[in-house]
């Protein structure tokens, strides 16, 4: 890919909602955005519907907009696909900037050149959080992009999330600290 060639006035920002143009959320982009306008430099903002996060990830591809609002998971999408990269990051009082670490650890007998991520299949697997971006979201959004995993219509078990019975049913354990009493798994 290429590097874009700009060319139109970027005084302008349009900046991709991935919701649809009757959503709430088109709405408080442009009160958010409002008051981002920067008047005095000539710069405002104008909000534009994506209806998606891939959708808003076309639009900053085609030149349709500039800027978006990513989950961890949309964004590893984003660099991989697109070379769509961050602008900003969450930095807080103390200074330190927001980091997800996230590690693997396996038997050494699996540490070969050829490892695939497709290897741990069956085998248990213990988890940092369900949810978590590092531990959940950013594994198992690449597994289900890479057709590893499968999220179900409306095959989950009552109760069960889909993501958390898509995640059960490739590995034989899974233990996930979850918000509730207890782990999911």
């Amino acid at each position: 890919m290429e590097d874009p060639v700009i060319t139109r006035d970027l005084n302008n920002i349009l900046m991709c909602v991935p919701a649809n143009a009757s959503a709430t959320y088109l709405q408080q982009c442009t009160t958010a955005m409002s008051a981002a306008d920067d008047r005095t430099r000539g710069i405002t903002f104008t909000c534009v519907a994506g209806g998606s996060p891939r959708g808003c990830m076309d639009m900053i591809e085609e030149g349709d907009a500039d800027i978006t609002v990513l989950d961890p998971r949309d964004q590893y999408y984003a660099i991989d696909t697109f070379k769509i990269l961050p602008l900003a990051h969450e930095t807080y009082q103390n200074g330190r900037t927001y980091e997800d670490l996230s590690v693997a650890v396996v038997k050494q007998a699996m540490c070969t050149s050829n490892v695939k991520f497709s290897d741990i299949k069956n085998k248990n697997a213990c988890m940092t959080g369900y949810g978590k971006i590092a531990g959940w979201q950013l594994p198992f959004g690449y597994m289900a992009d890479e057709g590893m995993i499968t999220l179900p219509n409306g095959r989950a078990p009552s109760g069960v999330q889909p993501d958390a019975w898509a995640v059960g049913e490739y590995f034989n354990t899974v233990r996930a600290p979850s918000p509730g009493p207890s782990c999911v798994g």
